[in-house]
């Protein structure tokens, strides 16, 4: 190895994980970074007289560090991953380098049970999705981290109310609570029904749809435009917008294509949608085409089933939703389009493709089964974003007559002639 500036002499955990690293690619200042979080485990452990860590050690560190340095979050969820990987680097596993979505909430031990039996629970009887499972567990699990409840039984209605004040996301919220909640009741763990409850104390939200961001057609092509296709970079970022913005994929399905999902010869996209888990087949575009297989030119694949989306620098992991977001958000300022309060996402192309083909009057079945919605009132949302087309259909105001048009005169109702002609009572006093 070449000669470093860098020395973990006397810590030999923290020279393992460089070497790692740096062996994966990595600069010599991003691996010298995690290194360093590193070392101060390694401290912890020779001050402790501690020669391998597990998931003990890892969690009397955490709260120590914690207590003593008052890290950020981001800081915090940074040595967490930290600490998984040295679990897995001494045990001889496979090292995941993935970033956790959030630091894990420390819960005690009967609730994380009882927590973890009700997404049991989701998955094996609901049916429900991968993703609104984590996101139901979720739910309750900060409805823990905000109460101070120590046993299940001494869940009470205030605790709701004030988990409730304090959710970012109050319909999920409410429906995570009362699924577990009525969970708890029919487990016998505790003996009230808050689940039956629980729509009458919490307030009604609107069941609403936001209105959908839209970009016209000649601001879709200037942000197009202003990408460098002669970069293996600017080749890879037009294909994506293009998928995007062409065909309204979404970007967590960008994301997990492979070149098993595109048929150059039958000019066809098959994929399984990553949010409904239905699966889906495109038209392939001849500018969409032309786009992929200049992408595919500069990129080499090692499989089919390898995502073909990924990061232009070491060590190249598949591209995230983030990361599509970001590339839109580069172009978007780099094309001078002004999005004033619209999103700023590859979710506003898709929505501004499900617009333009409502105001080209392309049936609602045929708009909903391009961008794969399972439900037509999605699809129909997009009708209210057609503001000229919806003029068309807007009623002549009637004329007023009799009292009203008296009133709008400024003359008297029926009402107030009938308050003057009644008789005045006289004071008592």
């Amino acid at each position: 190895m070449k000669t470093r500036r860098f020395n973990y002499h006397g810590y030999p955990l923290t020279e393992s994980y460089f070497n790692a690293m740096l062996n994966r690619g990595h600069t010599e200042g991003s691996a010298d970074y995690y290194a360093r979080l590193v070392k101060k485990v390694e401290s912890y452990m020779i001050i402790c007289g501690i020669s391998n860590i597990n998931e003990e050690v890892a969690n009397s560190f955490f709260e120590w560090w914690v207590d003593k340095s008052n890290p950020s979050a981001d800081l915090q969820k940074r040595m967490t991953v930290i600490l998984r990987r040295l679990e897995q680097m001494i045990s001889g596993d496979v090292i995941d380098y993935s970033l956790p979505r959030k630091i894990p909430l420390s819960l005690p031990g009967h609730i994380q049970l009882s927590i973890d039996a009700f997404e049991d629970f989701l998955s094996r009887y609901k049916g429900l999705k991968p993703d609104t499972i984590r996101n139901q567990t979720d739910a309750v699990q900060r409805f823990f981290a905000v109460n101070s409840i120590s046993c299940l039984k001494d869940i009470s209605l205030s605790h709701i109310e004030y988990g409730f004040t304090q959710s970012g996301q109050k319909e999920v919220y409410k429906s995570a609570m009362r699924k577990y909640l009525d969970f708890l009741f029919e487990e016998g763990i505790i003996e009230t029904d808050l689940g039956e409850v629980l729509p009458m104390i919490l307030p009604r939200i609107p069941n609403s749809y936001p209105l959908p961001s839209v970009y016209t057609d000649e601001e879709i092509r200037a942000i197009l435009g202003s990408i460098d296709r002669s970069t293996v970079q600017g080749s890879r970022d037009f294909a994506i917008l293009l998928l995007a913005s062409s065909l309204g994929i979404r970007a967590s399905d960008i994301c997990e294509m492979t070149l098993e999902a595109i048929n150059f010869v039958k000019n066809e996209l098959c994929f399984i949608q990553k949010k409904t888990s239905v699966p889906l087949t495109l038209p392939l575009l001849p500018d969409v085409k032309e786009a992929l297989l200049g992408y595919l030119g500069c990129r080499k694949i090692n499989s089919t089933d390898e995502p073909i989306f990924i990061q232009c620098r070491a060590p190249y992991h598949k591209l995230t939703r983030m990361g599509i977001w970001t590339i839109m958000r580069r172009y978007l300022k780099q094309s001078g389009v002004d999005p004033g309060h619209r999103k700023r996402g590859t979710h506003a192309l898709r929505s501004s493709l499900a617009s333009s083909m409502v105001r080209e009057q392309v049936p609602y079945y045929a708009v909903q089964k391009i961008l794969g919605h399972e439900s037509l009132q999605s699809t129909k949302n997009y009708v209210r974003i057609d503001i000229g087309r919806l003029r068309e259909f807007t009623l002549p105001v009637p004329e007023a007559y009799g009292r009203f048009d008296a009133f709008l005169k400024g003359g008297e109702t029926r009402c107030e002639s009938s308050k003057a002609s009644l008789p005045q009572r006289s004071s008592p006093i």
